[in-house]
């Protein structure tokens, strides 16, 4: 309950003074126009001095599968339809190893490195894709629910945004050379 409290408190922050989508710059403004393109990027080459730089070297060196890789962004793309342009503060990494506790509250939250702007489900379907146990999207959807907050395209906001979480991890690990992740 202190982790679905804490991340509803994020999602209520003040945003009005910033703008932008995705993660946040050093101004404190989000990188991107809009959240949808922030989410289509993940399958473009970055700057070469970016930690993923001109990764689409990967698809030859590593394990990095080009077919699935473009498989799941296209699954992806397709449920952004579902997917609002709402503007809220996420953290974008949050979960048990992100808080400090005592006494079963959390008093800290801890790793803004990728805080930024977009739909709040974005946060709860990375908690739920990393504890497929916890249930957390389920969790939040019946929160939602007994609070009278209606949520349009619940499944697939929550889809698109783990199939999005996937994409980044499988460049991520195949930049690391994880294979074992």
């Amino acid at each position: 309950p202190s982790l679905m409290t804490t991340i509803d408190a994020i999602h209520t922050v003040d945003v009005r003074g910033s703008s932008g989508y995705g993660p946040a710059g050093d101004d404190g403004n989000g990188l991107y126009p809009s959240w949808r393109r922030y989410l289509e990027q993940v399958i473009e080459e970055e700057e070469e001095w970016d930690f993923f730089g001109r990764w689409h070297v990967l698809f030859e060196t590593t394990i990095l599968e080009r077919d699935v890789f473009e498989r799941v962004y296209r699954r992806m793309t397709d449920l952004l339809s579902h997917c609002p342009e709402e503007r809220r503060l996420i953290h974008g990494n949050i979960g048990y190893n992100n808080v400090l506790t005592q006494d079963g509250m959390i008093t800290a939250v801890l790793d803004w490195q990728d805080a930024g702007y977009g739909d709040p489900l974005y946060d709860v379907a990375q908690l739920d894709l990393w504890d497929p146990g916890g249930g957390w999207a389920g969790r939040f959807f019946d929160r939602s629910t007994a609070q009278g907050r209606g949520v349009t395209s619940y499944d697939e906001r929550i889809r698109c945004y783990q199939l999005y979480t996937v994409l980044n991890a499988l460049r991520f690990f195949a930049k690391k050379g994880d294979e074992g992740a």
